[in-house]
């Protein structure tokens, strides 16, 4: 086990308002352990192209290619993505009627998506960071107007929880990383 010192900080995103706003100096530190997957490499699941898409592709950049894997379950787009323990949690977004809180999780090495717990808010356009053990969903649209601050965690074997932390107001179409 490794054990590195994190910090994760917001980047930019929207405030409802149609203003982009971008946030430095504002950071928030925490002790997680350091994962790596050469299984996943890239991926790309879901879109919002011609109609809201269920497929996934895996870039492998060994061989500079991309490859289908099995489509998701649901179809989606503005959904969050993050990979935890070797595994890629796709989670929310709009299945072409609706926000949703389904979560759907791909295991590469049973090359294979199944549906887990939603998460406790409908949400799209949020962003997903892993921290520790844990995946944080951040922000996002709740019903296709409402913007919201409210951040949710998911640990394997707990499931999903609301948290007391919030993002610095209310954002949507934004990413989290962990530096």
């Amino acid at each position: 086990m490794v054990i590195t010192y994190k910090v994760v900080e917001l980047v930019c995103g929207q405030d409802g308002n149609g203003r982009g706003k971008r946030y430095s100096g504002h950071e928030y530190h925490i002790i997680c352990r350091t994962t790596g997957d050469p299984h996943l490499n890239v991926v790309s699941c879901g879109s919002y192209s011609l109609g809201v898409l269920r497929s996934a592709e895996r870039f492998d950049p060994r061989e500079g290619l991309w490859t289908k894997i099995p489509s998701m379950n649901s179809p989606r787009g503005c959904h969050s993505v993050a990979v935890l323990n070797g595994k890629l949690y796709s989670m929310g977004g709009y299945d072409g009627r609706s926000m949703v809180s389904s979560v759907e999780v791909f295991d590469p090495r049973a090359s294979s998506w199944v549906m887990i717990d939603s998460m406790n808010m409908i949400r799209g356009y949020a962003a997903a960071a892993v921290l520790g053990e844990s995946v944080f969903v951040i922000g996002g649209v709740k019903d296709g107007q409402n913007i919201v601050d409210t951040v949710e965690c998911y640990k394997e074997g707990v499931g999903w929880r609301n948290t007391t932390l919030r993002a610095i107001g209310q954002r949507c179409f934004f990413s989290a990383i962990v530096l």
